[in-house]
């Protein structure tokens, strides 16, 4: 992992797992083994070790492939996108929609300021009439 984890004490590194995972720093302070005496004692110990320096870079460490995860790549989206393009359940509406935005995350064109760019699917014949007698796309 990270060479910051192991300048802490096995009971900080407990602390440090448990508020990762979510525990409420006092309640981590007690689970880590620490001697609490009082709950506010305990809150302010809890307090005081999250501001160590040291822990605050090993939680940092430890966040950092979340915070990744959380950003979706290009072709994460183009794949989504795709999927509602080629959906069977997918209404006409979102497929244009979700073409719409693979061509802008693609580049299939690049479109000018304050210029709208309509992409048009039509599938089957009932579809092609109901554009002709102004139905469909809503």
């Amino acid at each position: 992992m990270c060479y910051l984890l192991t300048m802490l004490t096995q009971r900080q590194e407990t602390f440090r797992n448990l508020v990762f995972q979510g525990i409420i720093p006092f309640k981590a302070y007690e689970q880590a083994g620490f001697k609490v005496t009082t709950k506010h004692a305990a809150e302010s110990n809890a307090s005081r070790l999250l501001k160590n320096a040291e822990i605050q870079a090993s939680l940092e460490e430890l966040r950092k492939p979340a915070k990744k995860a959380l950003i979706a790549t290009r072709d994460e989206l183009g794949e989504i996108y795709t999927i509602a393009v080629k959906g069977s359940k997918t209404n006409i509406r979102d497929k244009v929609l979700a073409g719409r935005e693979i061509s802008q995350l693609y580049g299939y064109y690049n479109q000018p300021p304050g210029q709208n760019v309509n992409i048009v699917f039509l599938i089957g014949k009932g579809y092609a009439n109901q554009l002709k007698e102004g139905k469909g796309g809503h």
